[in-house]
């Protein structure tokens, strides 16, 4: 997997297309945390200390259903259980970006 590849195409398809920024930080940490194959995992500890006092659970969630919706991320395990608590444990694998 080529990170800065993948790093161009997604800020070239978040400006067109307007991504919120929380969709953004969210693509960019789970860019970061990827392993070459693409895999990553992010729990709900990893998340509030990267997004610090802006972090919700509510938030990530919805800009982790944007990121699936958009075709850049499949969810291996582990989404969260029934209800929007804090209960992430995410296992994530980074899809190629493709026009939207």
């Amino acid at each position: 997997m080529d990170k800065s590849r993948l790093l161009r195409e997604f800020a070239a398809r978040a400006a067109e297309e307007s991504f919120d920024i929380g969709v953004v930080r969210l693509y960019l940490l789970l860019l970061a945390g990827g392993r070459p194959s693409g895999h990553g995992s992010l729990t709900i500890e990893e998340a509030k200390t990267a997004f610090g006092e802006e972090f919700s659970s509510v938030a990530l969630h919805s800009a982790c259903d944007v990121l699936v919706a958009k075709g850049l991320i499949e969810i291996c395990s582990g989404r969260r259980a029934a209800g929007a608590g804090e209960d992430l444990d995410l296992r994530y694998r980074l899809l190629p970006v493709r026009k939207g």
